[in-house]
């Protein structure tokens, strides 16, 4: 997966074409796999996925006042596509978000 992009001193990143295909497929993917967790039957489970998600979403709003620039946001937001701004994939350690959906 992309987590940066190509960054020039004074400039803000570049997204090359070949990146923003792959940015575009780690977006959907990621997508699918969040999607797949709201497959559940136990409205319970539904409840708690939701109510976890809002407070990563609230989290990373708080901590990355920047954070309309990580696709993996959008994913959280439960995006339709991938916003053509985007300048970064996922945000960085215990803030990941492929690693939250994963844990889900």
């Amino acid at each position: 997966m992309v987590n940066k992009m190509e960054q020039f001193p004074g400039q803000e990143p570049v997204i090359s074409k070949a990146d923003r295909e792959v940015l575009e497929r780690d977006f959907f993917t990621l997508k699918q796999e969040l999607n797949a967790k709201f497959n559940a039957d136990d409205p319970e489970t539904l409840e708690v996925i939701n109510r976890v998600i809002e407070e990563r979403v609230g989290h990373l709003q708080t901590k990355y006042p920047d954070c309309l620039n990580y696709a993996v946001f959008h994913v959280l937001k439960r995006a339709g596509a991938l916003p053509k701004d985007i300048k970064y994939f996922d945000f960085p350690g215990d803030d990941s978000v492929v690693t939250f959906v994963e844990g889900l």
